[in-house]
């Protein structure tokens, strides 16, 4: 029976050893199933992978044989227009210089070349020592002379072709420039000398304080001299310049002067650190005309057609020859490989150690610690707009005293103007009121902030909105007394005190009582316009820099465009607003006109709308004149039947069409003084900018604004296209240039037009522009998507004036010939610095 079992049981174990094996050889065969199964599934996608690669690649060199073709077949063409233009722009340029200069030369009007530094040198120094009182109006002249030559240099630094000469001009008309400022300046503070010395002999009868204003549109004066002493005197008011102040209770006393100079020369600006911009604009070239080379092709087709031999047709030692060579080939290629890489991790780590010694520079870094300081204002992001405010305070000179029938006359030993210093006790109280003031500021602001959180966790009781009306009326009072209010006495001494608060330091509130800041109110210009707040700054001689701290108690008032603040420095004032207010733009249009060579371009930004018209190397805003109605007709039939022999009156501009602009009327009354006079685009510029209208961005300009990226040479050669076809075809913005994802395709839209009517906004088309081609598609503005396809019927072409000849115009040379061939190159040159200074194809 035991052996029975026994061998019972070592069948049993020898039949579960056979099913173990069994499992494992199944599970073996399994895995090597699916491993196999893997291995084959990743060596198809490596050959669908790899046929995909190559069908690209094929895709690729197909595509490129065409694009070369087309390029070929069209650029030459396309080249020798542009060059054409480009040589007749570089012969009138020259002869414009030469003519220019010889006109300079055969000036007789008495004004100095200041390019010659002989006659400026002359000039300078006769000016500046003339210690005879001139007349008002003869120092008038001579400042605007100064800023016209000073005008006339920076004209010629702009307009100067780059060259090593050329550097060492532009240094010494810059070193002219400073000369000139300097002069300007000090003849500014002698012919303010030369008003006050005879002060006395003009006073106000009432009041008995001497006030004089006078000037033009460049430079402005506005005295005010204390002559009576009276402390129930303590405002002043020039109503020509919307220009106020009110004094102190111990400068009511005082013996001095208050000086504000308006003037729109800006001698300040170009001397911070933070003015210039430091980015340079990229330089490019047109792509060269590709060459096919057919004899390398032939080439190519031959050894194609020779036999080759085929790897299934040799033999099998052959085979294995080849197969031991190509992988012994592999693993020496590999060793190699490896040798090589083994010590590059070194030479990685040391990388980052040798990338800290491209360092910054001394200037960027000046900049750098300049913009550190909160206060100081960075001139890239900013810029002034209207007037320079020059306010000081000065003494009052000796005035003339009648003895009988003698006046005797003290004379003046400074001849100039000397400061008034204030305050006389403190000369610190500027810089501790100003912290005091601040710090209860950021206090209140704090305040404030904490109570708004407060409303918004109470709920919606009765009782927790009556807490929260009682604590922001409690706040907002404070806050009132803190930064100002109306004056209810004749002094804002107690108002401006109350403000500090209790905590503040006892001998600054003594020291504030006993000489509080000057209040200045002034209203802003009808001529600016001011999208928002704008920025008070003074200027920091000893920094050279804009800057906003120390300026006590700014309010500005929006419905009243008038601004109010407290200070204790004497000194220029600007008022500053974002460069790039107005950035990025909505919509753009550029439409030629019935007239050749001219074009209306309408822009529509965030606050306006504005139509410029360019014509030839003109340029202006365009506003349509209203048509004269019968009452007009009949004045105009009566000034006709006048006698000629009576002088008629000088005739009224015309009224302008506000209704059909659709714009606010702050806006009509900024640009109504300039409205359709033409100027070059050098003067257009300027003149938009200083009345806040900037549309101009600058090179660094995409750091403050979200633009929409692209190609940057893709960009520079559709302006040319543009340019050059700006006559023939009436192009505007696509939003599908933002929406598309590549950077190296533009679209835009367009549409055939050559009329002065408006373009029909439904027959727009877009025109897609890539680093190669330009073609048309279906799509447009009204589309689901964009098709990226060439629209049937229509081809791929290098340039925008293949496109139009052969697709939009279809062949018409006639029309081709007299609105493109026949181009002025004065106004393609308008056209495309115009284009390439609003850089709307990415600020839009």
């Amino acid at each position: 029976m035991d052996s029975k079992k026994s061998t019972g049981s070592a069948s049993t174990s020898k039949s579960g050893l056979k099913s173990g094996r069994g499992r494992r050889g199944k599970k073996e065969e399994e895995e090597r199933r699916l491993e196999e199964e893997a291995r084959q599934k990743q060596e198809q996608e490596e050959k669908e992978r790899q046929e995909r690669e190559q069908r690209l690649e094929e895709e690729r060199k197909n595509r490129d044989i065409k694009v070369n073709e087309i390029k070929s077949r069209e650029l030459n063409t396309f080249y020798d227009i542009l060059t054409e233009i480009n040589l007749k722009l570089e012969n009138y340029h020259k002869i414009r210089r030469e003519k220019f200069k010889w006109e300079r030369y055969m000036k007789c009007d008495g004004s100095p070349d200041p390019t010659i530094p002989g006659e400026i040198n002359t000039f300078l120094t006769l000016w500046k020592e003339d210690d005879k009182s001139e007349d008002f109006k003869i120092s008038i002249e001579n400042i605007n002379l100064s800023f016209k030559l000073i005008d006339e240099l920076n004209f010629l630094i702009e307009d100067m072709p780059e060259s090593d000469q050329s550097k060492k001009l532009i240094e010494n008309y810059q070193k002219t420039i400073h000369d000139l400022e300097e002069v300007t300046k000090f003849k500014i503070d002698q012919a303010t000398h030369g008003v006050l010395l005879n002060a006395s002999d003009d006073t106000d009868p009432e009041t008995l304080n001497f006030s004089f204003s006078n000037g033009d549109s460049n430079i402005y004066f506005c005295i005010w001299a204390n002559l009576s002493h009276n402390k129930r005197i303590t405002s002043f008011n020039f109503p020509s310049q919307n220009f106020s102040f009110q004094l102190p209770r111990p400068l009511t006393l005082a013996h001095f002067n208050l000086r504000c100079l308006f003037t729109k020369y800006d001698f300040y600006t170009p001397k911070s650190k933070t003015f210039a911009c430091r980015v340079k604009p990229e330089v490019f070239e047109f792509d060269p005309v590709p060459e096919i080379k057919v004899e390398e092709k032939k080439e190519n087709e031959e050894d194609d057609n020779e036999p080759t031999e085929d790897p299934d047709v040799l033999s099998p030692e052959l085979k294995l020859l080849m197969e031991k060579t190509i992988s012994s080939t592999h693993e020496d290629e590999d060793e190699k490989s490896e040798e090589q890489i083994e010590p590059m991790p070194k030479i990685e780590e040391e990388k980052p150690i040798e990338e800290p010694k491209e360092t910054i520079s001394a200037e960027e870094l000046a900049i750098l610690q300049e913009l550190s300081d909160s206060f100081v204002i960075d001139l890239r992001n900013y810029q002034p707009s209207g007037p320079i405010l020059h306010i000081g305070l000065y003494d009052i000179p000796p005035q003339p005293k009648k003895i009988r029938h003698l006046v005797l006359t003290q004379k003046d030993p400074n001849e100039t103007l000397v400061p008034f210093t204030y305050p006389t006790i403190d000369s610190s109280l500027p810089k501790l009121s100003w912290q005091e003031y601040w710090a209860k500021k950021q206090e209140l602001e704090n305040q404030s902030a904490s109570n708004q959180t407060e409303q918004n966790e109470l709920g919606d009781t009765i009782g927790s909105k009556k807490l929260d009306l009682n604590s922001t009326f409690k706040s907002n009072d404070l806050l009132e007394s803190t930064l100002g209010g109306p004056d209810e006495s004749m002094s804002t001494d107690k108002n401006f005190v109350k403000g500090l608060g209790s905590k503040s330091n006892e001998q600054l509130i003594k020291s504030i009582k006993n000489e509080s800041p000057l209040e200045i109110t002034y209203k802003l210009p009808t001529s600016v316009f001011f999208a928002e707040a704008p920025v008070l700054a003074r200027w920091d001689e000893s920094r050279t820099h804009w800057r906003t701290d120390e300026i006590l108690d700014f309010k500005y008032s929006d419905d009243q465009k008038e601004i109010s603040f407290k200070t204790y420095h004497f000194t220029p004032y600007c008022l500053l607003q974002d460069r790039h207010v107005h950035m990025p733009f909505q919509l753009w249009r550029m439409a030629p006109r019935e007239s050749m060579n001219s074009c209306m371009f309408t822009l529509e930004t965030s606050n306006f709308e504005l139509n410029i018209e360019i014509k030839f190397d003109q340029l202006r805003v365009y506003v349509p004149i209203r048509p004269a109605n019968e009452e007009d007709k009949s004045k105009e039939q009566k000034k006709s039947k006048q006698s000629l022999s009576k002088q008629s009156k000088p005739e009224k501009p015309p009224r302008l069409d506000y209704e059909n602009q659709n714009a606010n009327p702050v806006f009509m009354k900024v640009i109504e003084p300039i409205a359709n006079k033409w100027f070059n685009l050098r003067e257009f510029k300027t003149l938009l900018r200083s009345i806040g209208l900037n549309i101009f961005p600058e090179p660094d300009s995409e750091k403050f604004v979200t633009i929409t990226s692209k190609n940057k040479k893709l960009e520079w050669k559709i302006h040319r296209n543009m340019a050059l076809c700006s006559c023939l075809i009436s192009m505007a913005y696509s939003k599908w240039n933002s929406e598309i994802e590549t950077e190296d395709k533009i679209v835009i839209l367009y549409q055939k037009h050559t009329t002065d009517k408006e373009p029909n906004q439904e027959l727009y088309k877009c025109l897609i522009s890539t680093t190669d081609v330009f073609y048309v598609s279906e799509s447009n503005e009204n589309s689901d998507d964009l098709d990226q396809n060439i629209a049937p019927g229509t081809q791929e072409h290098s340039n925008m004036y293949h496109l139009c000849l052969e697709d939009i115009c279809k062949n018409d040379e006639e029309l081709i010939n007299r609105r493109i061939n026949d181009i002025d190159p004065l106004y393609y040159e308008t056209c495309l610095d115009f284009l390439e200074s609003v850089k709307l194809l990415t600020f839009s």
